[in-house]
């Protein structure tokens, strides 16, 4: 019963995820986010904690003194609140900020390493995402780091058992991969000499697979990894190539990884994750 409740969570989560990203309807947002707030409650969601890279920053890297990678600078945020740059990479809010405000918790989510994150903010949820985190900024690993200390401050603010009730009911968010290929592989020379395109996509899905059962073993249970975009439409890409097309190649490799990740998936459900958590 526990997995299907988990699945089902994070199924109707990635559905709303979608088309928030795809659509400006209000309509068909609205009607997802009520589906979204209806389970929540069913099933006792009490936050949303998020990992990832820049598709889910809401502003960490803002906090980092040696990094230039950072989105606090027009026209990053110019449809938030006061088109005031947040640090997130958008124009305005990040889908995980849409998912937050279906829950009803917040109206966005906070960047952990914020300096005005308040004690309170940690009660429904935080993002220690970081824009550039496979290469240059802040790592999974590090994240995990953070996440451990989230938990220790959680402990002290409602009690070691109310702490662990809203780990445990939680839904995890982890959003990343479209660097490592971007900046690691297509900009970076060195792994092209190291890996070929196919091998360098099993290198990734064996530290994916890495970093999830890490996760496990910190009390994550309700975990959805967001696949991956067809960067090969992206701008940076079209402007690196001069050329106003997609990168028909480039789209393959993300396609092609994202049905590797999703067939890599049995060997979780049956092992230390134990089916509790949902890929897509």
């Amino acid at each position: 019963m526990r997995h299907t409740v988990c699945v089902t969570l994070t199924f109707v989560m990635l559905i709303f995820l979608s088309e928030a990203a795809i659509t400006s309807n209000a309509r068909t947002m609205e009607s997802a986010a009520k589906k979204l707030k209806v389970l929540a409650e069913k099933y006792n969601v009490t936050s949303i904690v998020v990992f990832g890279d820049s598709s889910v920053d809401p502003g960490n890297n803002n906090n980092l003194p040696d990094t230039w990678h950072k989105g606090n600078f027009l026209p990053y945020g110019n449809d938030f609140a006061h088109s005031i740059p947040t640090g997130r990479f958008t124009n305005g809010k990040l889908v995980t900020d849409f998912i937050a405000g279906a829950l009803g918790y917040t109206t966005e989510i906070k960047a952990y390493l914020d300096s005005n994150l308040m004690e309170e903010d940690l009660l429904h949820g935080v993002s220690f995402a970081s824009g550039g985190s496979e290469c240059y900024t802040v790592s999974l690993n590090k994240q995990l780091e953070y996440f451990k200390e989230y938990k220790n401050r959680l402990e002290k603010l409602v009690g070691k058992e109310h702490a662990h009730n809203i780990v445990e009911n939680a839904v995890f968010v982890l959003s990343m991969g479209t660097n490592d290929f971007l900046q690691n592989y297509y900009i970076d020379p060195t792994r092209p000499g190291m890996f070929t395109i196919t091998q360098y996509q099993r290198y990734l899905i064996n530290s994916m697979e890495t970093y999830l059962k890490k996760m496990h073993s910190l009390g994550v249970k309700r975990l959805a990894v967001v696949g991956m975009e067809p960067f090969g439409c992206m701008p940076l890409i079209r402007t690196l190539k001069n050329s106003v097309n997609c990168n028909a190649e480039m789209n393959k490799v993300a396609r092609s990884f994202l049905q590797q990740f999703v067939e890599s998936k049995a060997g979780f459900t049956q092992g230390n994750i134990r089916g509790e958590n949902s890929f897509c």
